[in-house]
């Protein structure tokens, strides 16, 4: 069994023009499990992007670009 496992820097998603983009584009890759950097997520954006990305999240949050306090959701 394989895994393959692909991961991107997106430099921000919060742009919905942008998001659906790399949405569509991360749809096509071949992969058991993407990873995202620099999404620039909050915890008030999670219930839409959920909504526009139908596979399985895990989202990591901080509010400090230099230091990692993060929050987590599965």
């Amino acid at each position: 069994m394989e895994l393959t496992i692909a991961t991107y820097n997106v430099n921000g998603i919060a742009d919905p023009i942008k998001r659906k983009a790399v949405f569509e584009f991360l749809s096509t890759v071949q992969a058991k499990i993407i990873l995202i950097q620099e999404t620039h997520s909050k915890i008030d954006t999670e219930h839409l992007w959920q909504k526009e990305w139908t596979g399985g999240q895990a989202l990591f949050h901080s509010s400090n670009k230099k230091r990692a306090e993060s929050e987590s959701q599965f």
